[in-house]
């Protein structure tokens, strides 16, 4: 079976064939290829890049087969720093999106494309390294800021894909992600084209009591201007960034009479649940969650066709 399109110069294509249940994958890559297109049997992914303030940021796009337009999902990841015994592991340099895995549950079950941008300092794009900005230099809430503006400038850039339902846009984010997802919220600025809803799972600048007034407000400064529904999660157990953060977004959202929605969920007893949401875990624990994010969908997506 050959390639399903043919190459283009600086990027890699991956093809996937199944054989026996198992993928096989070929790839072919010039010496300095950047962006990627890996082709499954029900979806095709693609690494890209943009420019967001004079940096190349890089991001991946997952999409079913078919010519579309499909509604969008924009998922910002979490800080990957992760603390083991009391001191910082650098993750940032990890991709967010694994190119030979299939696509997520969400893309496959609900015909929706999944846009993820890294950020700058992350996963391969340009830019002072995350790392050294959220932990060295402690200056976390303005990289936080920055980052949103990657996230609308990916989004710009992704509106000229034809295959893409411009008016069909959910934002979506957890921990650091959702952080930055509800300072893009209000902010894309390229209208018409709005986002129709976000969720923030998990939200938090940091962990511990710090998370209560770090980059809060920024987040009730974006929120007061937000014209679309919110819809503001938290696990009660989430022993890393309090559930009283995401409450106090919640009761500030409805003092500035937005559409707001905030549902605490039980998590797993005798674990984080900080952890809970596994948007990058495989969708770990989607049949507790996955019921309240699929009516966001279901709601936000009502008038859109998924193609």
């Amino acid at each position: 079976m050959g390639p399903k399109r043919a190459l283009l110069p600086g990027v890699t294509h991956i093809r996937a064939v199944t054989v026996s249940c198992f993928l096989i994958f070929t790839a072919v890559q010039s010496a300095d290829a950047q962006d990627a297109i890996a082709e499954f049997p029900n979806c095709i992914k693609e690494r890209i890049s943009y420019e967001s303030d004079g940096l190349l940021i890089v991001g991946y796009i997952s999409r079913p087969r078919g010519d579309g337009p499909f509604p969008v999902i924009i998922y910002n990841h979490h800080s990957r720093i992760a603390f083991i015994n009391g001191r910082a592991v650098d993750r940032t340099k990890n991709p967010t999106i694994s190119m030979t895995l299939n696509c997520a549950q969400p893309v496959l079950k609900n015909r929706v494309l999944m846009f993820v941008p890294e950020g700058r300092g992350y996963g391969g794009s340009q830019g002072k390294s995350a790392f050294d900005d959220i932990i060295t230099s402690r200056n976390s809430e303005n990289y936080i800021v920055n980052r949103a503006r990657d996230i609308n400038a990916g989004v710009r850039w992704l509106l000229n894909k034809p295959y893409v339902a411009q008016n069909c846009m959910l934002l979506v984010g957890y921990s650091h992600g959702a952080v930055a997802t509800l300072i893009a919220a209000p902010h894309l600025d390229a209208s018409p084209v709005n986002y129709r809803a976000a969720i923030a799972a998990a939200t938090g600048l940091s962990y511990g009591r710090d998370a209560l007034t770090l980059g809060m407000q920024s987040m009730q400064q974006a929120i007061s201007i937000t014209p679309f529904p919110l819809h503001l999660w938290h696990a009660k157990n989430d022993l890393s960034v309090p559930p009283d953060v995401s409450r106090r977004l919640a009761n500030f959202a409805m003092e500035q009479k937005r559409d707001v929605t905030h549902i605490e969920f039980d998590g797993v007893p005798n674990q984080d649940g900080h952890f809970f949401f596994g948007f990058e875990d495989g969708y770990k624990n989607y049949d507790a969650w996955g019921p309240a994010f699929e009516s966001v969908l279901d709601s936000a997506f009502f008038d859109c066709r998924r193609n």
